[in-house]
């Protein structure tokens, strides 16, 4: 195997436990935000953002631990690795925003673009620059 092809079957496997993390947290958020808002009646902005937050500490350390294998302590990867989840957390909304009420895209197609993109944007931020 050429030396290019294994980085690149390394890569595909990166991305794919950053999928299945991805996925878990995506799970927590939704869970924890539902949760919140049908059982406890807290408004749909706290429970969306207590979910966030919950899925943010799912995503950050399975990111440092078994996605990228960061040798760097986690606390010096926290911070970062928050500011760029806010900040897909901004773009995504942004994009449904765009999309939805800029563009006149239905709902459905905005909230999918947006899923899609912005996981990518975030991976490769946080496998460059973060972990």
């Amino acid at each position: 195997m050429t030396a290019a092809l294994h980085k690149v079957r390394r890569e595909i496997g990166t991305a794919l436990r950053f999928g299945v993390v991805g996925a878990a947290a995506t799970g927590v958020h939704v869970s924890v935000a539902l949760s919140l808002f049908l059982k406890t009646g807290a408004g749909i902005w706290l429970a969306n953002v207590a979910g966030f937050l919950a899925a943010a500490g799912v995503s950050l350390l399975g990111q440092h631990r078994w996605v990228f294998g960061s040798s760097r302590p986690l606390r010096a990867t926290a911070l970062p690795f928050l500011a760029v989840a806010a900040a897909g957390f901004a773009f995504n909304n942004l994009v449904v925003g765009t999309l939805s009420v800029g563009l006149a895209a239905s709902g459905s197609a905005s909230l999918t673009i947006a899923a899609l993109l912005t996981p990518a944007a975030t991976y490769a931020i946080n496998r460059f620059f973060v972990f």
